[in-house]
């Protein structure tokens, strides 16, 4: 994250691996490739400023901006982290709980179900409890099903 979205969670902490004025920095200290996150952080800036989309992750446009050093890195690591929180939207499937890649053709031997399968809730405000148990039992056998018949 850089300085304009910088915010220091209260709730769950996560810890925080350091602040740095270079991509080149960042990568170095926390054991990337050298211009990995450089050549992400052109296209994701690229994609913003020409496109006004996020056209590797597609992350929302209410979140859309370039993003620019100096930089904060997390570790969101399973881990270091701890999280109670749900994946809601998920990957898109088929009807046999197969995912689907971008131009929606089945993944071989990927599937999903319940909760990592994108089904009705989409955000927080629309979940309740227990949603997911119907889509993931029910897709779960089909996925099983599909998988043996394979």
């Amino acid at each position: 994250m850089d300085e304009e979205s910088f915010a220091y969670p209260e709730a769950r902490p996560h810890r925080l691996l350091g602040v740095w004025e270079t991509v080149a920095e960042v990568e170095q200290s926390v054991g990337l490739p050298a211009g990995a996150l450089a050549v992400t952080l052109e296209r994701y800036n690229d994609d913003v400023a020409t496109h006004g989309e996020d056209l590797l992750l597609h992350k929302a446009a209410k979140w859309l901006r370039p993003l620019r050093p100096p930089l904060a890195v997390l570790d969101v690591s399973m881990g270091s982290s701890e999280y109670r929180f749900l994946a809601l939207g998920g990957l898109r499937v088929d009807e046999h709980g197969r995912c689907l890649d971008a131009d929606g053709a089945p993944l071989a031997g990927l599937y999903a179900l319940g909760a990592s399968a994108a089904h009705l809730p989409t955000t927080g405000a629309e979940y309740a409890s227990g949603l997911s148990l119907g889509p993931g039992t029910l897709f779960g056998r089909r996925a099983a099903r599909h998988a043996l018949e394979g």
